[in-house]
C-alpha cells in the first residue's frame, strides 16, 4: 500500500487546486475493465516527478485521460498544469473470504491549462 503522504498532506490542509510541474513520459492504454467502470478517453499518459509549482515534490507520477488537451505536447516534455486534488478509495474487496483492502489515497484530476516548459 503506497499513499501519497504529500497529496494527502496538501489535501489535509485546505488546498485542493493547484499548479504543478511533472514530465510527460508516456502514453498508454486503460484496461477494458476500467474502460467498462469510467468510459471516456482509453488513451492515457504518465507523468513523472510531480512537483508544485513551487519546488516541492508530491508524487512520483500520476496517470491523465491523453485528450486534446495534450496535443502539442511530445513525450519527455517538462509541462505544467493546473489540476484538482482528489481522494479516493483504491484496493479491493474480497467478498467471499470477507477482506477488506481498500485504503484511501490521493491523485490529480481535473487537469487543464497544459503548457509545455522551455528547458533552454
Amino acid at each position: 500500500m503506497k499513499i501519497r503522504e504529500k497529496l494527502k498532506n496538501l489535501y489535509q490542509n485546505g488546498t485542493t487546486k493547484g499548479r504543478f510541474v511533472g514530465t510527460f513520459t508516456r502514453v498508454g492504454n486503460k484496461s477494458k475493465k476500467k474502460l467498462m467502470v469510467c468510459g471516456g478517453c482509453d488513451e492515457v499518459a504518465l507523468v513523472n516527478d510531480i512537483k508544485t509549482d513551487e519546488g516541492a515534490e508530491v508524487a512520483d507520477h500520476v496517470w491523465f485521460d491523453l485528450d486534446d488537451k495534450f496535443t502539442d505536447i511530445q513525450i519527455n516534455d517538462t509541462i505544467v498544469f493546473d489540476a484538482d486534488i482528489h481522494r479516493y478509495l483504491k484496493g479491493f474487496v474480497d467478498r467471499k473470504n470477507m477482506i477488506d483492502r481498500r485504503y484511501t489515497n490521493y491523485t490529480l484530476i481535473n487537469v487543464k491549462n497544459i503548457e509545455k516548459v522551455d528547458n533552454d
